[in-house]
């Protein structure tokens, strides 16, 4: 609603991160000052080029394997569906401009479709990234708050290319206000320093199985908050997405089960030949 509103896209994005900038530093300095290791160019750098070339180890032997991959791929199928098909509308709506909106929309699908499928690309590749830096940066807190900072130098760098006039930036609308305050603490603080630390729990592919969840979210707050109409292919594509998304966490729930169970006799043999060779000692 604030972008239909004709806001810069990138002024947003400014304030978005400037605004989780100010919000985490204070968390950051206080909570993680005495276990803040010291991030120097070269380790970023090393970083950066590893995360790259870094992917989560996947066994496909076994049916736990399969089901993972299989659960990834259903829940990619729905979110596919919910963004892509409309179907027939399942309520009534008095804004009836929403329509005309979206079919305006329609003849930009191509551009926003590449430019969505490149922000995934970007989106996944950091999530690559950022397995690595918890290896060698394990501060959530501080190093959203160093990616806060260069986001916000580059967004601004990047909106002064299409807008240059200081009335621009003055934001008047209380939606625009309130929207961009939740969009800097929350979305962009507190869920990237929460999607940070799923990552170093589970790793980069367990969290972002987790993606296609917020499309399903939205889906609800635009219906349920905005009084938008709801669509049968929101309805089909939220199913397939949780149905894939069971799917997946079952089969990574059995990997898990699975490990230990391979781990278990190493560690009971060994003990049970430490405890062999300590009695005849004894003897």
């Amino acid at each position: 609603m604030v972008l239909d509103g004709g806001i810069n896209h990138m002024i947003i994005a400014t304030y978005r991160l400037g605004i989780s900038t100010f919000f985490l530093l204070p968390i950051a300095y206080f909570w993680e000052r005495n276990t803040r290791p010291k991030l120097t160019t070269s380790v970023s750098f090393q970083l950066f080029v590893s995360g790259l070339f870094g992917f989560e180890k996947l066994s496909v032997k076994t049916k736990a394997g399969y089901g993972v991959v299989f659960g990834a791929m259903i829940s990619l199928a729905g979110a596919l569906i919910l963004t892509l098909y409309q179907g027939i509308p399942l309520s009534n709506s008095q804004e009836h401009a929403t329509i005309s909106h979206i079919q305006k929309g329609h003849e930009n699908w191509i551009k926003g479709s590449f430019l969505l499928s490149l922000g995934v690309i970007l989106f996944s590749s950091w999530m690559l990234i950022q397995a690595k830096v918890n290896v060698s940066y394990p501060c959530p807190y501080s190093g959203t708050v160093i990616l806060s900072v260069f986001g916000t130098l580059q967004c601004a760098l990047l909106s002064l290319i299409k807008t240059r006039h200081v009335e621009d930036w003055i934001l008047r609308d209380k939606l625009t206000i309130i929207t961009v305050i939740i969009a800097g603490v929350g979305a962009q603080g507190m869920c990237t320093v929460g999607i940070s630390w799923c990552i170093k729990q589970r790793g980069p592919v367990f969290t972002s199985a987790f993606s296609p969840v917020t499309l399903m979210f939205a889906t609800v707050f635009d219906f349920l908050i905005l009084h938008r109409i709801i669509y049968l292919g929101s309805v089909v594509g939220s199913v397939v997405v949780f149905i894939g998304l069971y799917i997946f966490l079952w089969s990574k729930r059995k990997q898990i089960d699975i490990s230990k169970i391979t781990k278990l006799p190493t560690t009971t043999v060994k003990e049970g030949k430490e405890e062999e060779d300590h009695t005849n000692v004894n003897n």
